[in-house]
């Protein structure tokens, strides 16, 4: 029983980002990577399940005790007090081994527990770029789990997987970390055959097992999110060493599944557009890069997103690649206008570079005019 609990309890993933520019031609082209949630928000509630987040007693047990600082951990993560957050999960480790010292809790408990704490620690250090401490307590808990009887490729072992292959190509490991999300596609590709054959029997064979089958769905649905966010991290890894058909194949696959199973106003699916953008116009696909910016611009506004922001920076910044500096400065102009309000510093970067360059652009218009002006009247 402990292997399904702690699948339920790894496979989610709040979205997080990462963000990073590449200039061409003296302009900057904001793309922001995210990470796909492997399942939707209200799954959270599933993994505090797991240690019983949502059972209230009058008196604390040990079980308890150890939800209780558990819960403060998590809170002091989400308001970013990272010192808060890992003596909370620290004390939790340590109370959880004294209570199993005590024979207060069983084996298979305090390893629930500690598979459990440590994949928040190691999400905490990843987040914050502890690089190194996020490796070994990924691969520590990956052993944990292991021993609960969790196979390796189960979705909660792929997504550990696939961070680890984020955490080496980051660190400059690249053969590594290719080969681990060329693993991470294999697997959940090979599970998507299976779930389709999986869900046609289904439809033959009627069954009263309600919940079973809703596992299953949702299982199949976190395969598929793990395996766009395989293809999203290869896309990118595609866009640093200029390979920007690949990268573009890559991004295509993630949106698909993104739209398909987080919706078109998601803001992974909204980044992933943005992303796509950015490689379609280093490959000079400006039509194709200007119907999906504007296509992003329209998603992200229903919805209220600052993405809205970055598909303007960009707008912008092909606006100059093709020589369209009214239209440029007005995107750019309306973009700083969204992020100012938003209060977001790194969006309203790019858009006041953009802005500089044309405003550099103009200045050397209005010194050429003169110069030839000076030209002509000798």
């Amino acid at each position: 029983m402990a292997a399904p609990m702690i699948r339920r309890i790894l496979c989610r993933q709040l979205i997080k980002y990462s963000t990073f520019s590449r200039a061409r031609n003296g302009c900057k082209y904001t793309t922001v990577t995210g990470l796909t949630p492997t399942v939707k928000t209200a799954l959270f509630g599933t993994s505090l399940a797991f240690l019983g987040f949502n059972v209230k007693k009058e008196t604390l047990s040990e079980h308890d005790q150890v939800r209780k600082l558990v819960s403060r951990g998590i809170n002091a993560k989400d308001f970013n007090n990272i010192k808060e957050a890992s003596e909370a999960f620290h004390e939790a480790l340590k109370l959880s081994t004294d209570f199993f010292k005590e024979k207060k809790i069983t084996n298979e408990e305090h390893l629930n527990h500690r598979v459990f704490i440590y994949d928040q620690i190691a999400n905490m250090a990843l987040d914050h770029g502890d690089f190194k401490v996020a490796e070994e307590v990924f691969k520590q808990t990956m052993k944990l789990a292991v021993k609960l009887g969790m196979s390796e490729t189960d979705n909660a072992m792929i997504e550990m997987s696939l961070k680890l292959a984020g955490i080496y190509l980051f660190t400059g490991r690249v053969e590594v970390g290719v080969l681990g999300l060329d693993y991470v596609i294999t697997e959940q590709e090979k599970k998507m055959k299976e779930n389709e054959s999986k869900t046609a029997t289904d439809k033959k064979v009627k069954s009263d097992k309600k919940v079973d089958l809703d596992e299953l769905r949702e299982e199949a649905e976190n395969t598929r999110v793990l395996l766009g966010k395989a293809y999203q991290k290869y896309g990118h890894y595609h866009l640093m060493v200029r390979d920007f058909k690949k990268a573009e194949e890559c991004m295509q696959k993630a949106l698909s599944i993104s739209k398909d199973v987080m919706g078109e106003t998601d803001e992974n699916t909204l980044v992933l557009m943005n992303d796509l953008s950015t490689c379609l116009i280093m490959m000079k696909e400006y039509e194709k890069a200007e119907l999906m910016l504007i296509d992003g611009i329209n998603e992200s506004r229903k919805c209220r997103s600052l993405m809205q922001s970055a598909f303007l920076s960009n707008l912008g910044a092909l606006y100059i690649r093709v020589q369209k500096y009214p239209e440029a400065k007005n995107a750019c102009e309306k973009g700083l206008k969204i992020a100012e309000k938003g209060k977001d510093e790194f969006m309203m970067q790019p858009c006041k570079n953009c802005l500089e360059k044309l405003a550099e652009i103009e200045k050397l218009s209005q010194e050429n005019k003169e110069a030839a002006t000076k030209e002509n009247d000798k």
